[in-house]
């Protein structure tokens, strides 16, 4: 799942740290030195401080969560969708699955913003300086991994990257950056237009199963996270 996915899962009532918590294994890639996010949370765990638990309910929260969507027949349905499209534009590539489980999962955000655009301004005004502080002092014991993803926070506030989805030209450009950094394309050149084309008709033909789609993982959700005892933290 991406951002605003994950978020929309995590509810409302909860401190602004466990949604800063449910981006983190989203983050976690850009740093120079990647944690393993399941030590992470056991650390949190063994926390006496009421903060580290609400960071590692979010850390989990995303991580039950994505077993969940991607296990998901609706999931694996929109991959075999979108891969042909893709295909089109970009040729046939080793790691085409990868490219359009990307898409989809940002096409369901997208989707998300078009229902509800007050979602944007909700999600990113939990990132607050102190927040994002706080989750990096607690989610690294080493200063230097600290600094690290103070900084990708940071950014990640600055930028507002998930601003670009509501425009098919900012979401295919957002995508392609991915998929460069991914390694599944080289370089941007790519037929931008063309592909905003076909992923706005792919966007039209998944968006009317999404409501349903959402409410079956959150429902798949409760009860992997009640089997594996974690307890939603108190408001």
């Amino acid at each position: 799942m991406n951002f605003l996915s994950h978020d929309c899962l995590l509810g409302e009532g909860l401190s602004p740290l466990a949604h800063v918590g449910a981006s983190l294994p989203d983050l976690w890639p850009l740093l120079p030195v990647r944690p393993l996010p399941l030590v992470v949370v056991r650390r949190l765990r063994a926390s006496a401080e009421p903060d580290a638990g609400v960071l590692a309910y979010g850390i989990a929260h995303h991580l039950h969560a994505d077993k969940v969507f991607h296990g998901h027949a609706e999931f694996e349905r929109r991959m075999a969708t979108a891969a042909p499209r893709l295909r089109r534009r970009l040729g046939p590539r080793r790691h085409l699955g990868l490219a359009a489980h990307i898409l989809v999962e940002m096409l369901l955000d997208r989707w998300l913003l078009e229902r509800r655009p007050a979602l944007l301004d909700r999600y990113y005004g939990r990132f607050s300086d102190a927040w994002r502080r706080r989750a990096s002092d607690l989610a690294h014991a080493e200063p230097d991994g600290r600094d690290a993803l103070v900084r990708v926070l940071d950014r990640f506030a600055a930028i507002r990257f998930l601003a670009d989805y509501t425009r098919w030209d900012g979401l295919v450009l957002r995508l392609v950056r991915t998929l460069v950094r991914v390694r599944v394309l080289a370089d941007d050149a790519v037929d931008l237009a063309g592909l905003a084309a076909d992923i706005a008709a792919l966007h039209d033909e998944l968006g009317p199963g999404s409501d349903a789609l959402l409410a079956d993982v959150a429902a798949r959700l409760s009860a992997s996270l009640r089997e594996a005892g974690i307890v939603r933290p108190a408001a």
